[in-house]
């Protein structure tokens, strides 16, 4: 193993450059490319936007409590990208009233969701009662809100887990953030390289927002569980020979191990790549490329560079485990002997 510092920055920058594509992915597909194929829906819908304002087909509907309508009515009309405002109805013997705001623009595409947004800003200031805006924009914005909430609380969960069992097993919590450090960059890189390619194959200029949350929980989960057989192979083999020696060999009877479990999973992940869900051909083909880039990249060529560079006489690689019941052993049977003498 030649220069490993050189090998690990050259190895860290390639997942940084994959890793940066997601900053050009735009997340949430519109209703028409949630499948691969043309269905009649998706030609019903552009049939109908030829002819009439684009929010005809789904129109917003608004649900108001009080008797200060009219005015609401002013102010959504007023909205940017609001075609038409239709006249008020009553809901039965209730206080509600019911009013379809038609949008000038496609009601699945992200400027829906922009106007169902500015259309509750403008009904928290302009109404002093409850209003409540529905409809197929409205539960698209709300789905994508709540799945990128669960995004940003359960990764740095499941990240914090993969901390601590990474802790407990190699003891020093320096080579445990190092290897969390390189799932989470792994999972990110495979993520960025997988969209750029999925917007190649299936011709779609943005990921469903499902995709991150489970390729990530799929990367992480299976990215850990090769970074653990690796280190438990390394650490047990560094007991009796040197940090290098022990590195070699570990990689040298994990290779076939992992590079064949590596390529069962991708092309189980890739298979469903052949499915006509956007959805799911581009979970498969980011966690199919994303186990490739683990078994190839990183297991075969950063872990044991990382290796190499964390390693060290006075930072060793792994912390000690020995327990105080052993270390007070030998004190103890030589005060029973100083007795008996």
């Amino acid at each position: 193993m030649t220069r490993p510092g050189l090998n690990l920055a050259a190895l860290a920058v390639l997942l940084m450059v994959l890793a940066g594509a997601l900053t050009g992915t735009r997340i949430g597909l519109d209703q028409t490319q949630q499948f691969r194929t043309a269905t009649e829906s998706s030609s019903a819908m552009q049939t109908l936007a030829e002819h009439f304002p684009a929010g005809e087909t789904q129109p917003i509907t608004i649900l108001a409590q009080g008797t200060a309508i009219q005015a609401l009515r002013d102010e959504f009309s007023g909205v940017e990208n609001v075609k038409r405002v239709g006249e008020s109805t009553q809901l039965g013997t209730t206080q509600w009233q019911q009013v379809s705001v038609i949008s000038a623009v496609e009601p699945s595409s992200a400027m829906a969701q922009d106007l169902v947004a500015d259309l509750r800003d403008a009904a928290a200031t302009e109404s002093a009662g409850q209003v409540l805006i529905g409809g197929q924009s409205a539960e698209q914005l709300d789905s994508h809100q709540m799945h990128l909430r669960d995004l940003f609380v359960i990764a740095p969960l499941i990240m914090v887990i993969c901390f601590v069992m990474l802790g407990w097993l190699t003891r020093s919590w320096r080579t445990a953030l190092a290897l969390g450090l390189v799932n989470l960059l792994s999972a990110a890189a495979a993520v960025g390289l997988g969209s750029l390619v999925s917007s190649a194959v299936f011709e779609a200029d943005a990921l469903d927002v499902q995709v991150p949350l489970l390729a990530f929980v799929f990367l992480v989960a299976l990215g850990v569980d090769y970074t653990i057989f690796l280190t438990q192979r390394v650490r047990q083999d560094a007991q009796s020979l040197t940090l290098r020696e022990a590195v070699v060999l570990a990689a040298s009877r994990t290779g076939s191990v992992i590079t064949s479990a590596g390529l069962v999973l991708a092309g189980v992940f890739a298979a469903l790549a052949t499915l006509p869900l956007t959805v799911l051909g581009q979970l498969g083909l980011i966690v199919g490329l994303g186990v490739l880039l683990d078994t190839f990249v990183v297991r075969t060529l950063l872990l044991p560079a990382l290796f190499a560079v964390l390693g060290s006489s006075k930072h060793p690689l792994f912390g000690t485990t020995s327990s105080p019941a052993k270390a007070t052993a030998e004190p103890t049977v030589q005060k029973e002997n100083k007795i008996n003498a």
